[in-house]
């Protein structure tokens, strides 16, 4: 089955189903770790995150970068890995 039938399928899910397949979906590239946490604790964790981030940009510890620069920034990085 093609990434885009799963796509398909996954979307035609209801949305409580999505959701619960989404966290499933992120959890498992989080490590093996994210796998042990119960849901409340994954959203802790993520919400944790999610305010530690935000407070790095507020104060100015990290640089934004406009969407396009940072697409095309991955894209030549993309690129180059390809090359080795």
């Amino acid at each position: 089955m093609s990434k885009d039938e799963i796509l398909g399928q996954a979307l035609a899910l209801p949305i409580k189903d999505r959701v619960e397949l989404a966290l499933s979906l992120l959890r498992s590239l989080a490590g093996s770790d994210a796998q042990d946490l119960a849901p409340g604790e994954w959203e802790a964790a993520w919400a944790e995150e999610i305010l530690r981030r935000s407070d790095e940009v507020h104060s100015g510890e990290v640089e934004l970068l406009d969407w396009h620069v940072a697409i095309a920034d991955i894209r030549q990085e993309l690129e180059e890995r390809r090359r080795k």
